[in-house]
């Protein structure tokens, strides 16, 4: 498999064009153990085939779009319906499976590109996607996506990986804090319904929280339920949390923490509900709560509320967005 290394000051990360994914992610630990903190695949064939979409950047639009379809200009836009009846991450247009141009390339960064062509997936216009990749003295990754449509499009460009700050087991050790007061409660299609508060349920990550523990607050939350027993929510970022860290992720055992920058008002985190017998690198499975994802994004189906116009790009206001992750290990 063709993979591109990026590194500086000890941390090394894979990147394969396919899906310009991150395929390892590697940092020594509090003890000096070297761990790989995300999950992946060992051959191109399953990166092709990537449903988990694990380390993938994914788009036009991310999340999902209720029905797959929705208003614009006036007319109805029908977009694949690959999620039941919703558009999921792009749907056929998938950013996941290409093989992306690799534009530039250094020691610390990678430039990739991809080209939607009108009606894959559904989309209504060309649109034009890169993404840079960066490793900073600091032990930041950043990452900044360009996508540039010929016309109006809603676009929502988000990174999928699945982080396991152990290098193995389950996350549920992990301890999460967010910015955020609220998530989008979900329907049992997991399409948003309205803002709900989290103080004092299983959504409150205001003050740093172990996820098991979170997650087995009795009774069941029915929001966990929904989601297979776990989190596949949008936290609605505090305002600050886009001048700061927005959310941050620490494992007790190895003293990894990952801290998270974004400039988008929302981020999915999502448990690895559905993971279930992946068979992964080297002969790994990858089990339920093998992984999180923090997916920096726009809200979920947002082109169908009255927010959409802020989704919606052009030749003129292209998507341009910025998500930092930030190591640091104590």
């Amino acid at each position: 498999m063709k993979l591109y290394r990026i590194e500086n000051k000890g941390i090394k990360i894979d990147i394969s064009p396919i899906g310009a994914s991150i395929v390892n992610f590697f940092v020594h630990d509090k003890h000096g153990v070297e761990r790989n903190i995300v999950l992946g695949y060992d051959s191109s064939e399953k990166y092709q085939n990537n449903g988990t979409y694990f380390g993938a950047v994914v788009g036009p639009i991310a999340n999902r779009v209720a029905n797959g379809e929705f208003m614009l200009d006036g007319r109805k836009r029908k977009l694949t319906q690959n999620d039941g009846t919703n558009h999921l991450h792009g749907g056929d247009a998938n950013l996941n499976s290409r093989t992306w141009e690799v534009l530039d390339r250094t020691d610390k960064g990678i430039l990739l590109s991809v080209r939607v062509a009108r009606r894959d997936g559904g989309y209504p216009v060309d649109i034009v996607i890169s993404v840079a990749y960066f490793l900073s003295d600091n032990g930041a990754l950043s990452i900044r996506y360009t996508a540039t449509p010929a016309g109006r499009c809603p676009l929502n460009i988000t990174q999928h990986a699945y982080f396991n700050l152990n290098g193995s087991g389950d996350i549920l050790d992990h301890e999460l804090w967010i910015n955020a007061d609220s998530i989008l409660a979900v329907d049992d299609k997991l399409i948003p319904t309205g803002q709900l508060s989290v103080r004092g349920n299983a959504f409150d990550f205001t003050s740093p929280r172990q996820i098991g523990e979170a997650m087995s607050t009795k009774p069941l939350h029915r929001q966990l339920e929904i989601a297979n027993g776990g989190y596949d929510h949008c936290y609605v970022l505090n305002r600050d949390a886009m001048e700061q860290d927005s959310m941050r992720v620490t494992s007790p055992k190895t003293g990894i923490s990952l801290h998270v920058q974004t400039d988008l008002p929302g981020v999915q985190f999502y448990s690895g509900n559905f993971l279930n017998s992946e068979a992964g690198r080297q002969g790994e499975t990858y089990n339920k709560h093998a992984g999180l994802c923090l997916e920096t994004q726009h809200f979920p189906n947002q082109v169908n509320t009255n927010g959409a116009e802020r989704c919606i790009y052009d030749v003129q206001r292209p998507f341009i967005s910025t998500t930092i992750y930030r190591v640091e290990v104590s």
